[in-house]
């Protein structure tokens, strides 16, 4: 077949056999390289076919195309190949994406509960009012304690990260990797927090 090495024949049938153990591939061994082959010689055709004619002259001719064949059993093994790749990069590529958002929501909440604390050392043991834009309490305070509004990942609104306080409490949390995590409520005695789902938070209460 075009394209295989093939050694000269030798005189000693035991030397015959070695060299075709370890010269001949097997059929399955070439039939990817193969395939790959014919598919660049498809697509090298059509391009010259098709940027040699104008309109309808270049239909006509791509029709009365010869074209190297595919048999069915090479063709089901290509559609295999790319279903198996599919199926192996689309979930590691969303594995990576979650672990990345997640490290990213990690590290905002430290930075978050570092400036409510701050805030706190600034302003008489308070800690930010509750609302929707109470990050602009940190943005606008003296110091400055952040840089930007700071927006959860996993919300499907692209919303800032949740803030609550109830008298010495307080909890900064992001929805999750579910995106339907919240905190309920938080006990002002004890510090209990209560939560819906899998949020992810922070909070200077010793009571998970």
């Amino acid at each position: 077949p075009h394209g295989l090495f093939y050694p000269p024949s030798f005189p000693d049938r035991q030397d015959q056999a070695i060299t075709k153990r370890f010269f001949c591939p097997r059929k399955s061994d070439i039939i990817i390289p193969v395939m790959i082959t014919k598919i660049g010689r498809i697509f090298t055709t059509l391009k010259n076919v098709i940027g040699s004619g104008r309109g309808p002259r270049r239909l006509k001719t791509v029709r009365h195309l010869s074209l190297p064949g595919f048999t069915l059993i090479e063709l089901m093994i290509v559609m295999a190949v790319i279903a198996i790749l599919v199926g192996i990069i689309l979930p590691s590529f969303k594995g990576m994406k979650d672990e990345a958002q997640y490290s990213k929501v990690l590290g905002d909440l430290r930075t978050l509960q570092t400036a409510v604390e701050s805030f706190s050392i600034h302003n008489n043991q308070q800690f930010p009012e509750m609302g929707p834009d109470w990050q602009n309490q940190l943005l606008n305070s003296s110091p400055k304690l952040i840089d930007k509004v700071m927006l959860d990942p996993f919300s499907p609104t692209n919303s800032p990260y949740q803030y609550v306080v109830t008298g010495p409490y307080y909890v900064v949390w992001s929805v999750g990797l579910e995106k339907n995590g919240k905190i309920l409520s938080i006990n002002p005695q004890t510090g209990k927090v209560i939560q819906q789902g899998k949020p992810i938070w922070v909070s200077n209460s010793d009571e998970q």
